[in-house]
């Protein structure tokens, strides 16, 4: 009876240990919703473990959010029915993103600090998206230009000022993705008037919508863009710096980190498939490669080096990654017993100390989660 006890006490532990896996190294968070069912969208992540990014309020309704502690608050919007989404949040909590009437329409930057929302000004045109926030308040995002013939690139240096308009790599169509606490931004930008979806020039909403996948909900962070936009850095002064491709004809920056490193994707020749890459603070470009599929998408990266984002499997399907000392691993193999019922779709940003905001689907519900090292 001993025995047979034992043996049900070790097959017990393999089981445990088969579930938990060996390489197990994060806590899974569901972040929840903010009352409407089964949607939340994490964006960002900053030094405190704070989350920012859009949640359901109802069936119809977004709005951004910021998570602490377990908490999940509705930062609101203009109006009642009216849309918002948190992209950016900085080490005093203060939350970058836009506001809008409704899902496509008219977007309105925005900053939400800890006594109001303040809507940051255009350079002349219609619109203007706020995407990254650094510690020292610059803010970085992008604008339609007067008459709305184009968007590009700017910096917001704190919320009560102009936009600086950062120029573009010679086309209509610049934006910014990220800043670092050094006031670097990098982003994507359009070469030529040509290079424009199909031949016409048209305002940021338009433009984003364009862009995105054919979902029902609005993305934050990460969206398809035209094949021939190219990655860019700005210094913090002068013209950007056009950071070239693995041989295709597009890639877009998506993260900085505070040594410099830049992480997105690239086209590589042929312009069929996509890899992850990091160029490296001389200007190097290194493919990372993907999980197998033909897409893949490096999205943040911490000052130690450590890269989140998403790829497609062999079979297709959407999985969050981590790549670190050259090696790329799907995060779905990292979770311990708390990500049972979870994939792991898409890992928008990781901080210092290792925690990772992204998005997945949570016992078939879209939800947004934090890990957690263990």
């Amino acid at each position: 009876m001993r025995v047979y006890a034992c043996i049900i006490g070790l097959w017990a532990g393999l089981a445990l240990l088969a579930l938990t896996g060996c390489g197990s190294r994060f806590a899974v968070t569901d972040l929840g919703t903010l009352g409407g069912e089964g949607w939340t969208k994490a964006a960002d992540i900053n030094a405190d473990g704070q989350v920012t990014g859009l949640s359901r309020v109802n069936d119809t309704v977004q709005h951004a959010f910021v998570w602490s502690g377990g908490t999940l608050t509705d930062l609101g919007s203009t109006s009642s029915g009216a849309f918002s989404a948190g992209a950016g949040i900085n080490g005093a909590g203060i939350v970058v993103g836009v506001t809008s009437p409704a899902l496509g329409e008219t977007t309105t930057a925005q900053a939400w600090t800890a006594s109001a929302r303040v809507p940051l000004y255009t350079l002349g045109g219609t619109e203007a998206v706020a995407a990254s926030i650094n510690d020292a308040n610059v803010i970085a995002g992008a604008s339609d230009l007067p008459d709305d013939t184009g968007f590009h690139a700017v910096v917001w240096n704190g919320t009560a000022t102009q936009p600086q308009d950062l120029g573009s790599l010679g086309g209509p169509w610049s934006f910014s993705q990220k800043i670092n606490q050094a006031g670097h931004v990098v982003g994507w930008s359009l070469l030529t008037a040509d290079d424009v979806p199909g031949g016409a020039k048209m305002p940021l909403a338009d433009a984003l919508a364009s862009m995105k996948p054919s979902e029902p909900e609005k993305r934050v962070g990460s969206f398809l863009f035209p094949t021939r936009a190219h990655a860019f850095l700005w210094p913090g002064s002068g013209p950007m710096q056009d950071l070239g491709t693995l041989g295709g004809h597009g890639s877009m920056a998506f993260g900085i980190n505070a040594s410099g490193e830049i992480v997105g994707a690239s086209y590589l020749p042929g312009d069929t498939v996509r890899h992850a890459v990091l160029w490296d603070a001389t200007g190097v470009i290194h493919d990372l490669g993907g999980l197998g599929g033909n897409d893949a998408v490096a999205i943040g990266i911490n000052d130690s080096g450590t890269v989140v984002g998403m790829a497609l499997t062999t079979d297709g399907e959407k999985h969050a990654f981590l790549w670190e000392d050259g090696v790329m691993t799907d995060l779905n193999s990292l979770m311990d017993l708390s990500g049972w019922g979870w994939t792991l779709e898409e890992g928008m940003a990781v901080n210092n100390a290792g925690s990772i905001a992204g998005s997945g689907i949570h016992n078939d519900l879209s939800r947004a989660f934090v890990l957690t090292p263990n």
